[in-house]
């Protein structure tokens, strides 16, 4: 199912459920959750100002943004404790 707005790069996108995952999609994927969470750290450390901002709903775009940091750790652990699965051409 499409999202409006939202297009996947040729190649690109998760493997359909069920599927076995490749060592290559499984790396790609490690790459793509660090650049996530890189991009989110760079963005929270822009947007300091709204830690403190009188307007709660600046504080609360801050809050998230700093979940979203969270959550892309705990699912860069998750990938940590994963079986790496084989190389495709072994």
């Amino acid at each position: 199912m499409a999202l409006p707005g939202v297009t996947v790069r040729e190649g690109g996108g998760l493997p359909e459920v069920g599927a076995a995952v490749d060592k290559a999609q499984f790396d790609r994927l490690e790459v793509r959750v660090d650049a996530a969470a890189r991009h989110a750290c760079r963005a929270l450390l822009a947007m300091d100002g709204l830690r403190t901002s009188s307007d709660p709903a600046e504080r609360a775009t801050y809050r998230n943004v700093h979940d979203l940091i969270g959550d892309l750790g705990s699912l860069r652990l998750e990938l940590d404790q994963l079986p790496i699965p084989p190389d495709a051409a072994a």
